[in-house]
C-alpha cells in the first residue's frame, strides 16, 4: 500500500527535499514521521494523526529496533543530521525509480504458453490484452498492476509458472 503525500500535508513537508516521488510506501513513512517534532505532530489533522499513531504502534521501521518512537529518539540524539544517501534510501522506499510502465508477462511450465497483460491506465500495443490474460491451457493467469514485472497471478497448480523479466 502507498500513500500519496498531497493527502497528508505534515509527510510532504518532511519529505521535500529528500525525494521527488509523489507516493511513498509505509517503510518511507515511517522513516520520514520519525524525523517529526513536536510542532509537527501539533499540525497534524486527525487523518494524518491516525496514520502516524497507527505507524508508531505497528511494525518497528527496518533496522531501528523498534517503532516510529524509538526511532525519534535516535534522530534527535543524532542531531537531524542527514543521511549522505537519503534522496536514494527514500526512492528506493517508494519504490518508484523502478516502476516502469509496462506489461506483466508469465509462463505457463505446463504448456509454454506466454500470458502476457497489460493495465488498462497505460498505453498498449494495438492487440495487447489488456486486464487478465490467460496461457493456452488455462493454468496460469497474469494481472498487470501496471508496471513493468508487477502484477498477480493466478495459478491451479503451485510452481507450474514462471514470472518473465523484461528489464
Amino acid at each position: 500500500m502507498t500513500y500519496l503525500l498531497g493527502d497528508y500535508p505534515v509527510l510532504g513537508r518532511l519529505a521535500a527535499g529528500r525525494t521527488k516521488v509523489t507516493r511513498l510506501d509505509i517503510r518511507a513513512c515511517r522513516r520520514l514521521y520519525a524525523l517529526a517534532t513536536a510542532d509537527d505532530l501539533g499540525a497534524m489533522g486527525p487523518e494524518e494523526r491516525r496514520l502516524y499513531d497507527s505507524l508508531a504502534t505497528s511494525e518497528p521501521v527496518p533496522g531501528s529496533g523498534g517503532p516510529i518512537a524509538a526511532l525519534q529518539v535516535q534522530v534527535r540524539a543524532d542531531g537531524f543530521r542527514r543521511m549522505a544517501d537519503e534522496k536514494a534510501f527514500m526512492d528506493e522506499l517508494s519504490g518508484e525509480p523502478d516502476m516502469v510502465p509496462g506489461p506483466f508477462r508469465v509462463k505457463c511450465l505446463l504448456c509454454g504458453d506466454v500470458a502476457e497483460s497489460w493495465h488498462r491506465d497505460f498505453p498498449a500495443p494495438a492487440k495487447a490484452r489488456i486486464g487478465m490474460a490467460n496461457c493456452a491451457c488455462g493454468n496460469v493467469s497474469a494481472d498487470s498492476m501496471g508496471f513493468l514485472g508487477y502484477g498477480r497471478i493466478l495459478s491451479r497448480q503451485p510452481d507450474s509458472f514462471e514470472v518473465l523479466d523484461l528489464t
